[in-house]
């Protein structure tokens, strides 16, 4: 994966998963005024980058082991990350520990609402 951030004038920044992690990325999601935003890839690792400094890099990552990431959502001033699996599960990550909350929403009990 490699990310190309543009912004004023002189503001030219490449980013990209190096090592265990140099697989395709599946998600990307902005944290909103954080300076940070955090990437699902295809091996189902969760990555947090900071880009606040000179030069961005992968601060935390999380590995998920069960199940194979889909999509991400990350509501506007929240701090929970909801990571959706191909199960049809919905786990929830705190943002600022970077880890699982253990609190899942199940497919098969979401249904039966």
């Amino acid at each position: 994966m490699l990310i190309n951030r543009l912004g004023k004038p002189g503001v030219d920044v490449y980013v990209r998963h190096d090592g265990d992690s140099a697989c395709a990325v599946t998600n990307i999601e902005f944290l909103v005024n954080e300076g940070a935003f955090v990437t699902s890839t295809a091996d189902d690792s969760l990555h947090l980058w900071n880009f606040r400094q000179k030069s961005p890099q992968v601060v935390q990552s999380l590995k998920f082991q069960r199940e194979r990431i889909t999509c991400l959502h990350l509501p506007v001033a929240s701090k929970w990350l909801y990571v959706g699996t191909e199960k049809g599960n919905v786990h929830v990550v705190h943002i600022e520990s970077f880890a699982l909350s253990g609190y899942v929403i199940n497919w098969n009990k979401a249904i039966e609402m």
